[in-house]
C-alpha cells in the first residue's frame, strides 16, 4: 500500500521487553504521523508516568525538517516533572558539527546542516527537558551513525541517531544502562 505522499514501507515502531511487565495493554498512542515519521507513546514503566517517541525526521529541506520539528511538538502532551520522557529518533541533522561530524575527504562534509530543522528541534528538546544520552555519558567520544558514500568512498560521517531522554533519568550511574 501506498501512502498520499507515494512512499513504500515508511514507518517507526516501539516493542516492549516482556521484562516491563504488561506496559503494552496501559500504553496509550497520544500520536502518529499520517506519513509514518513519528509515534508517540504514553504508558507506566515501573510505575512512572512515561512518554516515548519515535520519530524520524525529514530531510528533504531545512523548512520540511523544521515543519517536521514543529508538527511533532504541537503533537506532543504538556509538560510534566512527574512524567519520564524518551526520544529515539533518525534527526536526519547534526545538532553539535564539531563533535558529530567529520569530513574525510577534506571537502567540509556535505550540506545536512538544517539550521532552521536543528533549531525547531532544540526548541523541542528543551521545552521537554531531555538530553542526549550518549553526549552526557562521553561528552567528548566521537562516533558516528551514518557514512555517505561516494563510489564506496567515505565522504563524511555524522551522528544522526540520537536518544534523549530526561535529565532527571540521566545520571552518571545510568550510563552503562543508557
Amino acid at each position: 500500500t501506498r501512502n498520499p505522499h507515494g512512499y513504500k514501507g515508511r514507518g517507526v515502531a516501539l516493542f516492549f521487553s516482556s521484562e516491563l511487565g504488561d506496559v503494552a495493554d496501559g500504553a496509550t498512542v497520544i500520536a502518529r504521523d499520517p506519513g509514518g515519521r513519528y509515534l508517540i507513546v504514553q504508558c507506566k514503566i515501573y510505575n512512572r508516568n512515561t512518554v516515548f517517541v519515535v520519530a524520524h525526521a525529514d530531510n528533504e529541506s531545512d523548512t520540511q525538517q523544521e515543519e517536521f520539528y514543529n508538527r511533532l511538538h504541537a503533537a506532543m502532551p504538556t509538560y510534566s516533572t512527574d512524567v519520564d520522557y524518551y526520544f529515539m529518533m533518525d534527526a536526519n541533522n547534526v545538532a553539535n558539527w564539531l563533535q558529530d561530524h567529520r569530513d574525510c575527504n577534506g571537502t567540509g562534509g556535505g550540506n545536512l546542516r538544517h539550521p532552521k530543522g536543528v533549531a525547531a528541534m532544540q526548541d523541542w528538546l528543551r521545552a521537554y527537558q531531555v538530553t542526549d544520552a550518549f553526549r552526557h555519558c562521553w561528552p567528548n567520544k566521537r562516533e558516528y551513525t551514518r557514512d555517505h558514500k561516494e563510489h564506496d568512498r567515505i565522504m563524511h560521517q555524522r551522528r544522526l541517531d540520537r536518544i534523549y531522554v530526561s535529565t532527571r533519568v540521566a545520571t552518571t550511574q545510568a550510563c552503562p544502562v543508557l
